[in-house]
C-alpha cells in the first residue's frame, strides 16, 4: 500500500494550465488583426475584484471586464481607469457588452453551442434579476442558486401572468 498522498487538484490545475489566450477582434474599434484584443481566462480573484465594485449600475461592470483583461499582443493592457469616462460617453452599448461577454467566456461564438447560449441567457437572467430587485451584480451572485431560482421561476409567472392579460 502506498503513503503517498494522492493530490485531487491536479486535474483542475492542469486544465487551467491549458487554457488558451483568447483572440478577440471588435471591427467597430478597429481592433482586428495584431490590434485585436487579446486576453486570458478569468480567474476567480479577477472575478472578485471587478464584481465587488459593481452598484446599482451593474452594466459598467462590463467596462471594467474590458479595462481588467484587455491585453495587447505584447501582453500589455490596452485600457485603463482614465478610459472609464470615454467608454460611457463615447462607445456603443452593444459592442461593449458584446466584448465583455467574449472576456467572461460567455459569449455565443457557435450559434450551434447550446452551452455557450445556457451562459448567455444565464448572464442575462443575473443582471435582469439585478436590475429588477435593484440590486449589485455581486449581490446577486452571493444568493444561494435556490434562491436564484425561485426569483427567476416568480418573475417568468408574472410575466406569463401579464401575457395572459393582454392577449
Amino acid at each position: 500500500m502506498s503513503d503517498q498522498k494522492i493530490d485531487y487538484f491536479d486535474g483542475i490545475r492542469d486544465h487551467f494550465s491549458q487554457l488558451d489566450t483568447q483572440i478577440i477582434e471588435v471591427p467597430e474599434w478597429g481592433l482586428v488583426g495584431d490590434k485585436a484584443i487579446y486576453t486570458k481566462p478569468l480567474i476567480c480573484l479577477e472575478k472578485q475584484k471587478i464584481f465587488k465594485g459593481a452598484t446599482n449600475t451593474d452594466l459598467l461592470v462590463l467596462i471594467d471586464v474590458i479595462i481588467e483583461k484587455a491585453l495587447t499582443k505584447d501582453g500589455e493592457k490596452m485600457f485603463n481607469a482614465t478610459h472609464v469616462l470615454a467608454f460611457k460617453t463615447k462607445a456603443d452599448t452593444n459592442v461593449i457588452a458584446d466584448v465583455a461577454t467574449k472576456i467572461m467566456g460567455t459569449g455565443n461564438t457557435d450559434i450551434e453551442d447550446n452551452k455557450k447560449t445556457k451562459n448567455d441567457v444565464e448572464l442575462h437572467n443575473i443582471f435582469g434579476l439585478a436590475e429588477k430587485l435593484h440590486k449589485s451584480v455581486s449581490e446577486i451572485l452571493q444568493m444561494s442558486v435556490e434562491e436564484f431560482n425561485m426569483w427567476l421561476a416568480y418573475f417568468e409567472k408574472q410575466n406569463k401572468e401579464h401575457e395572459k392579460i393582454n392577449h
